[in-house]
């Protein structure tokens, strides 16, 4: 996690421990939108590495499998029981997405970087 300037140099002259705490403190404290940016900051990274798991294909190919996929996934509940990376992928994309499916179209924006510039903030 990537703190201000000034906050960085605090934190850097805590003792382990103390750090780790005030850490943790700072990130909890931060406003909802944030968090909800940064999650979705995730969630987009998680979806480009399954999309690149397809190989070759258009993206409009990739993102209809995807979006098929994660339904599927969230109509099992999650309760395949399997843990390959496949479906671990899965269930941490839809966790990252408050549980709901995402379309494919949006994974086609989410693919190429077609979001909102106003939707992204650095760590």
């Amino acid at each position: 996690m990537i703190f201000a300037p000034r906050i960085q140099a605090i934190l850097d002259r805590l003792q382990p421990d103390d750090r780790a705490e005030m850490e943790r403190e700072l990130i909890a404290s931060r406003p909802a939108h944030i968090k909800r940016i940064q999650r979705n900051e995730q969630r987009d990274r998680a979806i480009r590495l399954h999309l690149a798991s397809f190989g070759s294909g258009s993206r409009h190919a990739k993102a209809s499998a995807l979006a098929a996929e994660l339904i599927r996934e969230l109509a099992t509940h999650g309760n395949t029981g399997s843990s390959d990376p496949k479906s671990v992928s899965l269930r941490n994309i839809l966790a990252l997405n408050g549980g709901r499916p995402i379309g494919r179209r949006q994974i086609e924006n989410i693919a190429t970087g077609a979001r909102s510039k106003f939707a992204k903030i650095s760590d």
